[in-house]
């Protein structure tokens, strides 16, 4: 018994000792695990140190994953991408001067990149543009496949290679700074009519990195630039180099693998394009893609049945929730518009208009997202930029941006053209239905573009002045062949014409416009060169269907492609104009009593009234000498380059010279003078600068049209018969008028500085000692102050515009296919020395009977100065 206890107690301490060992083997072996884990823990990689311990750190996941690092920007690029085709796209999001930039408007032009790399860097190509063998030769596609790896325009060095070396990592900082001309390259685009900016520097103080974003199949960075702009006219640049701020968004976004099916771009035609290039053993050749929706139809045997079908993929396009139900509801009916015009082509309910949903996964940002944006920046104008896929001309989305002051536009526009025939614009307080009467129109022009149109400049002057003036026919054609040309309202219209049923703003897309959406879309199986060119050869030579392509320059090439002119007549809608200003003259004044209207507004009405004038001068002096252009084809029997006839250039000289004669209607209100601060008058702006030296300025480029034309209309008749206009108080015993002392002033400089002989001779006596008062004689030094003034009043006025040219210079070829004509060689060589030398002397004897008609000391001293002038140049004495 005692042996039994003694060996149960055994047990009992040997049973409690066992856990303690257990516990005390446990505890070695976990401190032996934790020292050996110790000695195994990985390292942070390199991957790891670029964001560990870093300030600001925002990381963004899609198709690449964008980290911001305080001030830098890193871009982790998926393996799988490099190879691939990106679209960089930069926009203005807000900016600090609506007159120069407008919020979403292109901060420059979209460049197509290729992402590749090496063992150690990241590279940024440019691929060839569109470069294609025609054919089946080998060595020619050999050559172009090295061809199409494009130029490393910029590289990255890897900074790091993510953890599961799925992706690398580079710093892509430089890249997206405002001193790149991918991001920011402003130069050509316009600022107002006749000034553009010609070069833009960064400030790089004033600029910085705000955010980032990364989406499905694109990414974004926003930044603000400070930027320097220089600002220029065809004459000369401006001194002034305003500075502004700008928010810049720039996407990056991957191209689809599967490309759109081309069709063939006809310069014949108003689409937006991409070049691309084909070669052959015989050579190469250009051409270009039109730009256009990828629409496909669901049911494709319904189309070839004649009827509609709804496309696989509908264009979507959202509004913005910010918008008041009534501006919403007519930005839709200005989208919606086009729906019709689709059907043309096959196609039912192509385009579906939906507010931003509420759904959280929605991104508005997305690049790929189509919609109407609300700005709440001051600007005025309504923007669009387009997103294309440079490869085929797919349009991949657009973005419409509408100002919160949009009333501002729809003020500004409606006052100086429709206020006499529709009395909602005489004022500065507009109603909602006003104004939003033109946001429909305006949303409707954009949407234009936005479906691939180009700008057809020749759409307003397909109809007469009675087909402008007669209610059935403008409710069912408009008043204008393409809504896609520079005219909003019908200011053709007289006081009673709305009344009557006449349409006075642009309510539906034109006859044009129906054909171009048919010719652009309508799916064609088979045969689709020969119908397109068909259709185009059954629209030739009728009006309404001309394709007036927009100038590279201020002013027209072919006088009808003319921003904002309306009518087939030039001279009956000049005198229109002319009653819609007397009235703005007669009446503005009593608008603008209310004190909490903008001095800016009221500071801006007469200088308005003289940039119209300009404009309409501007519009009659390009027939002198101007040249029809038609697009050279093998279907179009009409030659490419036709003489304006001689009577309608007569008639164009005619109507300027009548303007000319008395502009004493200008100053016939005191108080509207006064609205701009203390004018003595307005009618002697125009007489010193602008009506005779435009028309002077035209006759210096007749030369082209008189050796092309059978029955031209000379430089020497034109001539005669602005000085027949400038002398013929004098002919008759009168003396001259104050405006018409100008006009001969001006005359006698043109005359001299057109004829190198007149020159050399005025050259030689001031060598001989002879002087005048005045040594400096230029035709034009009056003329380019005039531009000058011109442009610093429209950069006043903030009117932005999205049109942007190509080229700016004013020699060179006739024609250039898709692309914007820009040049013509109006100064074909031909000798006209003989009629600036004959055209002196007769001034010469104008000059002496003028003094002997002249009662007025000095105007008779300043005519002697004319004399000795003339005397000077014609004997070189």
């Amino acid at each position: 018994m005692k042996y039994y206890k003694i060996l149960l107690l055994g047990l009992v301490i040997g049973s409690l000792a066992i856990p303690v060992q257990e516990s005390c083997a446990a505890g070695k072996k976990k401190k032996k695990e934790t020292a050996d884990s110790v000695k195994t823990a990985p390292k942070a990689t390199a991957y790891d140190k670029l964001f560990k311990g870093k300030k600001g750190v925002v990381h963004k996941k899609g198709v690449m994953t964008v980290h911001k690092v305080e001030d830098k920007i890193y871009l982790e690029v998926p393996v799988g991408i490099f190879g691939r085709d990106l679209l960089v796209d930069t926009h203005i999001d807000r900016t600090s001067d609506v007159g120069l930039l407008a919020p979403g408007q292109k901060a420059a032009p979209s460049q197509r990149l290729r992402i590749d790399r090496t063992d150690s860097l990241v590279l940024f190509r440019k691929p060839a543009y569109n470069v294609y063998a025609k054919g089946d030769d080998a060595n020619v596609e050999s050559a172009l496949r090295a061809s199409r790896i494009g130029p490393i325009v910029k590289t990255f060095p890897i900074a790091a290679v993510n953890n599961d070396s799925t992706a690398v990592v580079f710093n892509a900082t430089s890249y997206f700074q405002g001193s790149n001309n991918d991001i920011v390259n402003l130069r050509g685009v316009p600022v107002g009519e006749g000034l553009f900016i010609y070069e833009n520097a960064h400030i790089a103080d004033r600029s910085q990195i705000d955010g980032v974003e990364a989406f499905n199949n694109s990414i974004a960075v926003s930044s603000e630039v400070g930027i320097r702009l220089t600002l220029a006219f065809p004459m000369g640049i401006l001194d002034e180099k305003p500075e502004t701020s700008a928010g810049i968004v720039t996407s990056l976004t991957l191209l689809p693998d599967e490309k759109m099916k081309v069709r063939k771009a006809d310069p014949r035609i108003g689409t937006s394009y991409v070049r691309y290039t084909s070669f052959s053993d015989k050579g190469s050749k250009e051409g270009y893609f039109a730009g256009r929706w990828k629409l496909e139809a669901k049911e494709p045997e319904k189309i070839r049945r004649g009827e509609l079908s709804e496309p696989v993929k509908p264009i979507v396009i959202y509004i913005d929730t910010l918008f008041s139900e009534n501006w919403a509801r007519a930005i839709r009916t200005g989208i919606e518009k086009w729906n019709p015009v689709l059907e043309q082509a096959g196609f039912e309910r192509a385009i579906r208009v939906e507010r931003y949903p509420s759904d959280s996964a929605f991104r508005a940002d997305d690049p790929l997202i189509s919609r109407v944006v609300y700005s709440a920046s001051t600007g005025n104008t309504v923007t669009l930029n387009r997103l294309p896929d440079p490869r085929t001309g797919e349009i991949m989305s657009v973005s419409l941006t509408v100002p919160r002051d949009f009333a501002e536009s729809a003020r500004k526009e409606a006052v100086y053209t429709i206020a006499n025939t529709d009395r909602r614009y005489a004022g500065y307080y507009l109603s909602d239905e006003a104004v939003c009467e033109v946001l429909t129109a305006k949303v409707m022009q954009r949407m234009a573009a936005a479906l691939g149109l180009a700008p057809n400049l020749a759409g307003s002057m397909a109809y007469s002045p009675e087909q402008l003036r007669d209610p059935a026919f403008t409710r069912k054609y408009g008043f204008t062949a393409s809504v896609t040309d520079d005219v909003l309202f019908n200011y053709a219209a007289r006081p009673g014409d709305r009344e009557r049923g006449v349409a006075t703003i642009i309510d539906k897309p034109g006859i044009y416009d129906e054909f171009a959406v048919k010719w652009l879309y309508t799916p064609l199986e088979s045969d689709e060169k020969e119908t397109l060119d068909k259709w185009l050869a059954e629209k030739a030579g009728d009006p309404r269907f001309f394709y007036g392509k927009q100038s590279g320059i201020s002013f027209a090439l072919d006088p009808r492609a003319q921003k904002g002119d309306l009518g087939s007549d030039i001279t009956v809608s000049m005198a229109q104009n002319i009653e819609n200003l007397k009235f703005i003259i007669a009446n503005a004044p009593g608008w603008l009593k209310d004190d909490s209207i903008p001095e800016s507004y009221k500071d801006l009405f007469p200088d308005f009234v003289f940039l119209k004038i300009y404009d309409y001068v501007r519009y009659l002096s390009g027939y002198i000498g101007g040249i029809y252009q038609n697009e050279p084809h093998a279907d179009n029997m009409q030659p490419a380059n036709i003489p304006v006839p001689a009577h309608v250039q007569k008639q164009a000289l005619k109507a300027v010279l009548e303007l000319c004669e008395d502009l004493s209607w200008m100053d016939a209100n005191r108080e509207f003078m006064y609205l701009g601060g203390p004018n003595s008058t307005l009618s002697a702006l125009a007489y010193t600068s602008m009506p005779i030296m435009q028309i002077m300025n035209r006759v210096a480029r007749m030369a082209l049209s008189v050796e092309k034309s059978e029955a031209p209309y000379t430089q020497e008749e034109a001539l005669n018969d602005i000085a027949t206009f400038i002398f013929k108080d004098v002919r008759k015993g009168k003396a001259l008028t104050p405006a018409r002392m100008t006009y001969a002033g001006q005359y006698i400089a043109f005359l001299l500085n057109g004829s190198p002989v007149l020159k050399a001779n005025l050259k030689k006596a001031k060598s001989n000692g002879k002087s005048l008062a005045d040594e400096a004689v230029d035709p034009f030094s009056e003329w380019e102050e005039s531009n000058r003034r011109i442009a610093s009043i429209r950069y006043a006025a903030g009117s932005a515009s999205g049109l942007l040219p190509d080229d700016l210079t004013e020699t060179g070829v006739t024609t250039q296919a898709m692309q914007p004509t820009t040049t013509i060689y109006y100064y074909f060589p031909k000798n006209t020395e003989p009629v600036y030398f004959g055209k002196m002397k007769d001034a010469r004897r104008d000059i002496q009977r003028a003094i002997g008609n002249c009662n007025n000391a000095m105007d008779r001293g300043a005519l002697k100065y004319y004399l000795s002038l003339i005397d000077m140049a014609l004997t070189g004495k």
